[in-house]
């Protein structure tokens, strides 16, 4: 599982590259948009999309994957939730999409903010 530690009630953005087997996935054709779905330890479900989101969740370079998560604000991320589990979704029409990565979610883990 790939994991991606940060500092509780971080704001910077979170980078990441979308690969499937290894390689980049390229988002500059065919996609119509991305979901991030972020679960805490307590099940809260929070969702954002490229489209209705966009602030939060952007397409950086299509063509080798690369996004960019902005935490909304910093009471997202608080240490007694973590883990958070990321699933990403790349739609390529409104009812058709797949699952990056495939087999597990991207987990975030934070240490506590002193």
């Amino acid at each position: 599982m790939e994991t991606i530690t940060i500092r509780e009630k971080q704001t910077a953005p979170i980078s990441m590259q979308l690969l499937s087997n290894g390689n980049a996935i390229d988002l500059s054709t065919g996609v119509v948009y991305i979901r991030l779905d972020m679960i805490d330890n307590e099940s809260k479900t929070y969702r954002y999309t490229s489209v209705d989101s966009s602030t939060y969740l952007t397409i950086v370079t299509p063509s080798t994957g690369s996004i960019k998560f902005t935490p909304p604000s910093e009471e997202i991320f608080r240490y007694q939730k973590s883990p958070y589990d990321l699933y990403i979704q790349i739609f390529e029409t409104s009812s058709q999409h797949y699952s990056c990565p495939e087999n597990e979610p991207v987990q975030i883990i934070l240490t506590k903010e002193y």
